[in-house]
Parts: structure tokens; sequence; C-alpha cells
């Protein structure tokens, strides 16, 4: 059995939780809930758990204070929020996951299934860069964390060329001619990337304007990227695009 903790100061967000947990991981004991991030804290430290489900807006202790606290521990942290921001599409590429409220039994099951082959493996400064910038909702996010089969690598956003669909899974190529598969669609990276100078030309590519080398007209045209490849523009993109590479 694996050990997890309730952090929510919402009687009925630590009852429902509770209760999914219960009906749908058997494996998981809920060792604790706790009303509020101070006693949180001190149930992290006395319980050291396998798993946190862990709100983000607390009265007395945001998540992220919860988590300040406790960053010397090795901990699985399942994110549960209210609020589906912008900025909240980065915990997918943190340790572990996040659960939009009210959780679904599904949203449950995948983050918690996660959670048991995941951990965290990374350099701790480019961390802490990730849990500084997810506090800051505007702020463009300058490293990320892309989920690997062992753990997580934290990757320089602008060290990423371009990313192509593949299925269900996405292929991310570096500047560097490095390329890694992740198990996310490539929507997801979309909405994470595009204010960070990314544009989706293609419904199957996601570029960094910053590494086109050329652009080459035609009904949509294609691009040549710095490491020569070869990528189509859709029609139904060529406009805004045009007008994107002309500001950059």
């Amino acid at each position: 059995m694996l050990k997890c903790l309730i952090i929510d100061d919402e009687q009925d967000g630590r009852d429902v939780l509770g209760m999914l947990i219960a009906d749908y991981c058997p494996d998981l004991y809920v060792i604790e809930t706790c009303s509020n991030g101070k006693d949180g804290v001190k149930a992290i430290l006395k319980h050291q758990p396998d798993i946190v489900f862990l709100d983000i807006n607390m009265p007395d202790m945001s998540g992220f204070e919860v988590l300040d606290c406790v960053k010397n521990l090795k901990l699985k942290v399942i994110f549960v929020t209210a609020h589906n921001q912008h900025a909240i599409m980065a915990f997918k590429y943190m340790a572990i996951d996040y659960i939009l409220k009210p959780p679904s039994p599904q949203a449950i099951i995948e983050a918690v299934e996660k959670a048991k082959i995941v951990e965290f493996k990374g350099n701790t400064s480019q961390y802490e860069s990730l849990i500084s910038q997810l506090k800051n909702e505007d702020h463009i996010p300058e490293v990320i964390a892309l989920p690997m089969s062992d753990g997580l690598q934290i990757v320089r956003v602008q060290d990423i060329m371009y990313c192509k669909a593949e299925r269900n899974y996405t292929n991310i190529y570096f500047a560097d001619k490095k390329k890694v598969l992740v198990s996310k669609q490539l929507k997801e990276f979309e909405s994470l990337l595009t204010q960070n100078g990314f544009f989706r030309i293609h419904h199957s590519a996601l570029i960094n304007l910053r590494y086109i080398n050329k652009y080459v007209r035609g009904d949509g045209g294609y691009v040549i990227m710095k490491d020569e490849y070869t990528i189509e523009v859709s029609r139904q993109k060529k406009e805004e695009f045009l007008k994107l590479i002309n500001k950059v």
C-alpha cells in the first residue's frame, strides 16, 4: 500500500477526493487529511507519504509555499485546483500531475498511475526555476519538464527547435540535433509554448520561429529550419504565419 496525504482547505474537496481514492485506487491509503497548509507541512514531515494531493489556493499557505517548506523531500505531488489558467498547463510537465476540481474518477486514476512510475530527475536549480515561474501566471516559461519513461527531463524552451506530432505522442527536436519522444499530444505543447515564440504551422508541426532558415512560397509554402529540415505550412495558417515572421 502506498501512503497518500490530502491537503485542501475545503471540506467537500477533501471528502470527495478521499472517496474517489478509496473507490478507484485500492493500493492507496490516505494516511491523513489536512485543512490548511501549515498542518499539511507537519503531516508531510511526520508521515513522509508516497503521494501528496495538494490544493494550490489556500488562505494560510499556498500549495507552492507548502512545497517550499519541504523542498528537500522527494515528494510525488498531484496538484488539485479549480483554476484552468494558461500557466496550469505547465503542471503536466512537473512531478507529477494536476487535477481540476471537481475531480473525475478517470483523472484520479491517470494521475495516480503516473505517480507510480515517474520520479523527478533533474537539475535542482531548474526545478526551482520551474516552480518560481508557475507562481507567476503571466510569466512566459523559460524551462519545462518533459515526462520520460524513467522520470522528468528539464529543458530550456529556447533549446527546442520544433515539435512533430506522432499519433498521441510528440517528437521534440532540439537545436543540438537531439530528439526525444514524449507521451503528450502536440496540442498540449502548443498551449504551453505559443507565448514563447512558437507557432503551429501545420496540424502535425509546432515550430520555434527563431530557428527558421528560409520560407519558400507556394500554396501554403514551406519552411526550412536551421537543421535543413523542411516543414509544410498549411494554407489555413499561411496568412497568420507570414504576419508573425515579419515581427521576428
